[in-house]
């Protein structure tokens, strides 16, 4: 008998322990971006920015020159990422990743780690100094985390590029496909949403 209750005391003291080493799901603030494949480039500006009415605030290229990728600014905490189709590209539907924004990419990596996905070892800063990096969703579709750094050319900008003639101020949600709907719907749903 007193086997049992010391076990049963010794549970009683670990299992608050356990589940405060659980990490918490940090906030999300919603859709940071989308990113795109562009066919013809030039012409997927010009739609983008003389059709719809959007700016394109900075750009960057290879080491040769060519253009790498570019904005298409939609407000000061969403864009549209438009990257030079590549022949691995041809033929897709042309989305390479949609990005979430959250205020903690470290906290976010331990949270989704913790929830058995698949995340990198260290959160760095990307080209336009934002914490970020990649994870895949259930159907292998990137899935960017992103925050925004204080001295990131998002915050840099904050106010700027947003001319009168947008067509919207906001990305309000994005879709993809699935090839499998129930586990899509625990990853965005109860994981990444929570």
């Amino acid at each position: 008998m007193k086997t049992k209750i010391a076990l049963v005391t010794a549970l009683t003291a670990v299992l608050p322990l356990l589940a405060a080493e659980e990490p918490k799901r940090p906030h999300l603030a919603g859709l940071s971006h989308i990113a795109l494949y562009a066919h013809d480039m030039e012409k997927t500006r010009a739609f983008y920015k003389d059709f719809l009415g959007f700016a394109e605030p900075y750009s960057l290229t290879n080491q040769d020159g060519t253009l790498h990728l570019t904005w298409i600014k939609i407000n000061d905490r969403q864009s549209i990422e438009l990257f030079t189709e590549g022949p691995t590209n041809v033929g897709t539907d042309r989305l390479y990743h949609v990005a979430l924004e959250t205020d903690d990419a470290v906290a976010m990596r331990d949270y989704l780690v913790a929830h058995g996905v698949a995340a990198p070892a260290k959160v760095g800063k990307g080209k336009i100094g934002n914490w970020n990096y990649f994870i895949r969703d259930p159907s292998g579709r990137i899935v960017e985390i992103v925050q925004y750094a204080p001295d990131g050319w998002t915050m840099l900008n904050q106010g700027k590029f947003m001319p009168d003639t947008r067509i919207a101020t906001n990305m309000p949600h994005m879709g993809i496909l699935a090839d499998n709907l129930e586990a899509a719907q625990n990853f965005y749903q109860n994981i990444l949403v929570g």
